[in-house]
């Protein structure tokens, strides 16, 4: 305790100083201790499987897919493989694929302290190769030519997820698909088991359903596959802002099964 007497003796300056001390002192045992403050980890890589549909149907939508397919890169987590193909009659052979990219993992937090020289020069670098990564998946999509397949085989991109994910199951799967969904080839169908894409999120991006109750009957097919979030988005529909799930949310390896 500081006395009446004691105050008098000090000078109009010094007790400035003495009220500046307390007042932060008080403020500091407000603050959470920086041990205890919140930090969102960062997501786990995930395994993405793409497909655009290369049916003639659907052919004036490639571009606005290309666009819409850089918006979706931007979401997935470093360190995730991506892989893209087309849809075409047969869906299910490897001649489908455009390409497949891993993109890179951030450095260190040892060595990106962005307020240190070196720290920014190392996350540039890191950014520049995430740019890359993203940029040939989308030159890659922009410039192989179309197939222009008579039919849409979407059960046979299907089965390849299937594969992929019973052969990688502890991370985040992913299946994007840029068609209107207007599928008329069966030929995998019978291939396609309840937990083909256990645990997955689907999004379908220039979803355009044939009648009012297509979209229902879509719906229901992805989740008999085992599928935990699907988006039927329409040409125009913003993406969702958390495609995939967090690490509790995944599924163990005794609960998928090869499809």
């Amino acid at each position: 305790m500081v006395s009446d007497a004691s105050l008098r003796s000090l000078s109009p300056s010094r007790i400035v100083w003495l009220i500046f001390a307390l007042t932060l002192s008080l403020s500091c045992r407000h603050q959470p201790p920086i041990d205890t403050v919140p930090v969102t980890p960062p997501a786990p890589p995930a395994l993405v499987m793409a497909a655009v549909d290369g049916s003639r149907s659907f052919g004036a939508f490639v571009p606005g897919a290309v666009l819409r397919w850089e918006s979706v890169l931007k979401q997935i987590p470093p360190g995730s493989t991506v892989y893209l193909r087309w849809l075409t009659s047969d869906s299910y052979p490897a001649t489908n694929a455009i390409a497949v990219a891993t993109l890179p993992l951030p450095p260190p937090n040892s060595s990106s302290n962005p307020f240190a020289r070196r720290g920014r020069a190392v996350l540039a670098q890191a950014q520049q190769h995430r740019a890359a990564a993203e940029t040939a998946l989308i030159e890659a999509l922009a410039q192989t030519p179309t197939p222009r397949s008579q039919r849409t085989d979407l059960d046979g991109f299907l089965v390849v997820c299937a594969e992929r994910f019973a052969a990688k199951p502890n991370v985040p799967h992913l299946v994007v698909v840029f068609s209107d969904l207007d599928a008329n080839v069966s030929r995998y169908s019978k291939m396609l088991s309840s937990t083909a894409l256990a645990g997955a999120t689907v999004l379908v991006v220039s979803y355009q359903p044939a009648s009012p109750n297509a979209r229902a009957v879509r719906l229901a097919q992805f989740r008999r596959l085992g599928a935990t979030m699907v988006y039927l988005l329409g040409p125009d529909e913003p993406l969702p802002s958390n495609l995939l799930p967090s690490v509790e949310s995944l599924p163990t390896t005794a609960t998928r099964k090869p499809a």
